[in-house]
């Protein structure tokens, strides 16, 4: 057994190695430089990262002087993927920028030798700003706003179009450093265009302004109806967003919450989601008329490079025996613009109605005509116009006429009745019957049922007995949840047991109330209150005392009245425990009322 995993492990090791020693292809290398934020302060420093995509023998990258700024090399990291046989290796160096002064730093485009050809940068761009006074909060320092984090473009790879031609958007949304669930598809303003939505959506990351960004990609089709100047989006998200939220409250209402403290966490962890939207500039794009030379008499609007066929089959067959003609018409224009050329041979032939199919980039129509005498000797041609938006042309294809044989009937011989198929391109022949002719009346109708027969579904027990599952299911989650909850976050599980505890104490300590034993009494009230606050705030027992508990609840704005029964609980307790005279039941009732009251105080404002 040993002997057989030591014998995997050098298999995979081999593998590795040779992987290792294929060397990259000069095509799939990529140099690329980011930071981890372009907003700094003095006293701070940002972290440089220069990444080599596809090599790993690459020598430290040595960055040029930056004037008003110090460089500090931290090292190489190596990181070696394979995917399904596909290898990849990067090599990436990290550095330490440290700011001298305030201002605005450009980090220079840095030229990087891989396998004899030189790979350069994009410049980065630094804002350093003055160090917070004495006092301050760094948290107030400058932040990127939430702008800069998550942002949506819109863009369309050429200048202009002309009225009809496909125009491909693309939509991506840049997220950087945020937990961005529940994206929905972008929605866009394209009055004057045929919008066609695609469900082709990409992720991938992308470094914009030496940035490192998440991006999700969204592709649509828009057509102009019209010419002129015309204006497309803007482009809108609607998405969610987590936050830690500074005044976030437990699922039972009991504490309030602030930044980073943790005690506070409820079964939401502090975060807290919410929807916003975004939106994108608009595009300017301007749309250019067809032009009125050149154009055939039966263009229809179909403006791209397309491709044009039709067949007609079969060539050889009788009088009253069916032919399909078929035409499809493919390229990438708008399908609703483009118009199937009408068919020629009225009289000779008896036409049925068309079926026609549309796809991405074709569009198709089959139809089935009978010739009406053997003295037909084709079909006529069929021809498609369309404007060629790489030539500024206008363009026709022609496809035919196709020769055809035709014989007559036999003597006797019936004729048929004529129909297409369920698949494309396949048709029916049956032999015309008289009596028979409406096919669609059953003489066969089966069973009959009464009109006020109820299913099951509406029936009112059906609803009460889904209704019962789901709501027993909920709580059985719900349950399932909370207990995992208490048994792995003892923060959260000593808050919440904090009462329940305080309640045992309360109830200990008045039994030696009624005993008349003043000492334990207030021995166990003291433990109890201690024992509360530990637990409650998320203090060490051994670091809870007046002062403690009182900055923790100031910071959680307690009302005042709390605050004096705290002190007063507490010099209550430095004086009854260490006095000589022991007190009487009224005064140890007292100050058993007084602690419920503060204990209740505390649970029902949730401080």
């Amino acid at each position: 057994m040993i002997s057989k995993k030591i014998g995997q492990v050098f298999f995979i090791c081999l593998a590795l190695l040779s992987c290792a020693g294929r060397p990259a292809a000069a095509d799939d290398v990529s140099v690329t430089a980011e930071v981890d934020r372009r907003s700094l302060e003095l006293g701070s420093f940002c972290q440089l990262k220069i990444t080599v995509q596809g090599a790993q023998k690459v020598e430290p990258v040595v960055l040029p002087k930056i004037e008003g700024m110090e460089s500090r090399y931290l090292g190489p990291s190596t990181s070696i993927t394979l995917i399904n046989g596909q290898y990849s290796a990067s090599r990436s160096f990290q550095y330490n920028l440290y700011p001298l002064s305030e201002g605005r730093y450009t980090i220079p485009a840095m030229n990087v030798a891989v396998n004899g050809k030189t790979y350069s940068t994009e410049p980065i761009y630094l804002e350093v700003t003055a160090s917070p006074a004495a006092g301050q909060n760094r948290l107030n320092g400058p932040k990127d706003s939430l702008q800069d984090k998550i942002f949506l473009t819109l863009s369309v790879p050429q200048r202009e179009y002309y009225v009809n031609e496909r125009v491909p958007v693309t939509m991506k949304l840049y997220i950087q450093n945020l937990s961005v669930r529940n994206v929905h598809y972008p929605e866009m303003d394209h009055v004057g265009f045929a919008l066609k939505s695609s469900q082709d959506i990409q992720q991938s990351t992308e470094i914009l302004g030496g940035l490192k960004y998440d991006v999700i990609t969204f592709y649509a089709q828009v057509y102009p109806t019209r010419p002129g100047a015309l204006t497309l989006g803007p482009a809108e998200i609607v998405c969610d967003i987590l936050f830690k939220n500074p005044a976030a409250r437990s699922p039972f209402s009991r504490v309030d919450g602030f930044l980073n403290d943790s005690f506070f966490r409820g079964l939401f962890e502090d975060y807290d989601q919410q929807t916003i939207s975004v939106k994108s500039a608009d595009l300017r794009i301007p749309v250019l008329p067809l032009p009125e030379e050149g154009r055939p008499k039966d263009f229809s609007g179909a403006v791209g490079p397309y491709d044009f066929d039709a067949t007609v089959t079969p060539t050889e067959l009788k009088v009253g025996d069916p032919l399909t003609v078929r035409m499809t018409v493919t390229g990438p224009g708008n399908p609703d613009a483009v118009q199937m050329p009408a068919l020629g041979g009225e009289g000779a032939f008896k036409f049925y109605e068309p079926q026609s199919t549309e796809n991405a980039n074709s569009k198709s129509i089959e139809q089935v005509a009978v010739p009406t005498s053997e003295n037909i000797k084709a079909f006529p041609a069929v021809s498609f116009s369309y404007f060629d938006t790489g030539s500024r042309q206008y363009k026709t294809v022609t496809r035919g006429p196709f020769p055809l044989t035709i014989s007559k009937l036999k003597e006797g011989e019936q004729l048929k009745i004529v129909g297409l198929g369920a698949v494309p391109g396949q048709y029916s022949i049956e032999p015309e019957t008289l009596g028979q002719d409406i096919l669609f009346i059953k003489d066969r109708p089966g069973p009959f049922y009464p009109r006020d027969r109820l299913f099951l579904f509406q029936r009112p027990g059906f609803w009460v007995l889904a209704v019962v599952l789901v709501l027993t299911w909920s709580g059985l989650y719900g349950y399932y949840h909370f207990h995992r909850k208490l048994a792995t976050d003892t923060r959260f599980a000593r808050r919440f047991h904090a009462p329940r505890v305080a309640r045992a104490g309360l109830k200990e300590a008045q039994g030696f109330m009624a005993q008349g034993d003043s000492r334990q009494f207030y021995d166990m009230l003291f433990k109890t209150v201690q024992n509360y606050f530990s637990n409650t705030f998320h203090i060490p027992g051994g670091a809870v005392s007046m002062d403690v508990v009182l900055n923790v609840l100031k910071e959680k704005k307690a009302a005042e009245t709390v605050l004096e029964q705290v002190r007063a609980f507490y010099a209550e307790c430095e004086s009854v425990r260490y006095a000589l005279v022991q007190p009487r039941r009224e005064q140890m009732a007292g100050s058993f009322a007084r602690v419920t009251e503060m204990i209740e105080s505390i649970e029902k404002n949730g401080k």
